[in-house]
């Protein structure tokens, strides 16, 4: 074995070995720029399988801490005492219900089913609240009124829509537990009444309103925001969805736009055990594109082929121009804090970017495009959802055709 302090030679971790060599600061350092590190700023790091399958991350030590010979030994002799500490502590959390905390149960959730979602720092974040509200807790002494006495303190300062998200959570964890792990038997969620939601929140832009938002984009300092708006305004679709495109999603001959992917701003990559504070650390990718629409739809095509998009078609020719050297996709970044002061600067109340999508469905409803049509458009895969639009300005009828577009650059 080679002299691992020595880390110039070093070409990578070996796949499937026990342990390896990982950057202290995995923020700002990969595994690619070790040879130029020292050894104080890398750790070695041993992988801990459990019976989940799962691997588990576990420092050792940094590399400048490895004795100068025999490494391997003390290595090894490292991550076979940290197996049985691994081993003794699921033997624990597997114990009698009555000495299993909810900590406990948040934490082996954590690290074995969280890291797979696609939301999983959503998830994180609503399980945090739980672990620090009732965490120390046994799971039989977690009651239907504890639960709601905290619905309710956490309803001081979140919306009741988003105290429902948390109490999923919460019923989702409880779900599993019963389920897969067979950890307790009763969901003490399904007993706590949730909040009473506006179903089908329908927010879109009057003229006059539209009208506002374009003055205000002119005047913005970020092109990929002006851009971005008035695509997914004529398109309606979501901006995961215009994110995920890349240029040979769009046919500029056939008029075309080929939907198949999405973007998410993090999607958890790597899961630990930070060893001094026992506490499960993620990693995270940002800008994932991951393969795939919402409602499971593998893809959806949006043509542009009317003059009324002459406009559009305008734009995302000039970008291609500017950007295709720089960048695979179309939108290269999200322009989320550039979209608030957007917003805040017009005045327009209740408004989210999302409302694009739901102005692009109305607009083409008072056109007088069908239900079927505007299902198409949006890639919903029944008329419920497009139903949420029918009632929109049921007087108006400025034709069909590619109607949102004429109405936008008309």
């Amino acid at each position: 074995m080679k002299n691992l302090k020595d880390l110039k030679n070093f070409k990578g971790n070996l796949r499937g070995a026990d342990f390896g060599l990982t950057p202290v600061n995995t923020r700002k350092h990969s595994k690619n720029d070790i040879p130029k590190l020292s050894p104080s700023e890398v750790n070695v790091t041993a992988f801990i399988e459990q019976s989940s399958g799962r691997k588990l991350r576990k420092n050792i030590c940094s590399v400048a801490d490895l004795p100068d010979t025999d490494q391997q030994e003390f290595i090894l002799g490292k991550v076979r005492q940290l197996r049985e500490n691994a081993a003794v502590s699921e033997t624990s959390a597997a114990g009698a219900e009555g000495v299993r905390t909810l900590s406990t149960l948040i934490k082996k959730y954590l690290i074995e089913i969280v890291p797979n979602q696609k939301d999983a720092e959503g998830t994180i974040n609503k399980l945090n609240f739980w672990n620090d509200a009732l965490g120390n807790l046994t799971l039989p002494e977690i009651t239907p009124q504890l639960i709601s006495s905290k619905k309710r303190e956490l309803n001081k300062t979140r919306s009741g829509g988003t105290c429902n998200r948390y109490l999923g959570s919460l019923s989702a964890l409880f779900t599993h537990a019963i389920k897969e792990w067979h950890w307790t038997s009763i969901n003490p969620v399904t007993q706590v009444s949730r909040f009473k939601e506006d179903s089908g929140r329908i927010r879109w832009l009057t003229d006059e309103e539209r009208e506002i938002l374009f003055k205000y984009l002119e005047t913005t300092e970020s092109r990929e925001l002006k851009d971005l708006v008035i695509f997914c305004l004529a398109i309606g679709c979501r901006k995961g969805e215009a994110l995920g495109l890349t240029w040979d999603d769009i046919d500029f001959e056939g008029n075309q736009i080929h939907f198949t992917h999405v973007r998410r701003r993090v999607l958890c990559s790597e899961v630990s055990i930070d060893e001094e504070t026992e506490k499960v650390v993620y990693k995270y990718d940002k800008n994932v594109r991951d393969q795939g629409l919402k409602n499971k739809s593998k893809i959806k095509v949006i043509s542009l082929d009317d003059p009324a998009f002459g406009p559009l078609i305008t734009i995302l020719k000039e970008r291609k121009l500017r950007l295709q050297s720089e960048s695979e996709y179309v939108f290269p970044h999200d322009p989320r804090h550039a979209w608030q002061l957007l917003i805040k600067r017009t005045g327009i109340k209740d408004f989210k970017f999302h409302d694009l999508r739901h102005t692009c469905a109305s607009y083409a409803i008072q056109a007088g495009k069908t239900l079927l049509e505007v299902a198409v458009q949006l890639g919903h895969q029944s008329l419920v959802s497009a139903k949420r639009y029918s009632h929109h300005d049921p007087k108006a009828n400025v034709g069909t055709g590619a109607a949102v577009a004429s109405r936008l650059f008309g």
